[in-house]
């Protein structure tokens, strides 16, 4: 038999995939918080220089 988290993430998929399968998507006109957030988390490194490249010891306790 597997992995007892294998099933619990499998059962957790298939949840999300019922809830949001044929789901409406409600225009309200305003900007998403979350999205805004994602995306500011994105260019941060950008924007601060940080690099894939560079070694992550080398960052910042609060990026780590």
């Amino acid at each position: 038999m597997g992995d007892p988290a294998d099933a619990d993430l499998r059962r957790c998929a298939a949840i999300v995939d019922r809830l949001t399968f044929n789901g409406t998507t409600i225009e309200t006109g305003t900007d998403s918080y979350r999205l805004a957030g994602t995306r500011s988390r994105a260019e941060g490194p950008a924007k601060t220089g940080w690099s894939s490249q560079r070694d992550p010891s080398d960052r910042p306790h609060s990026q780590r």
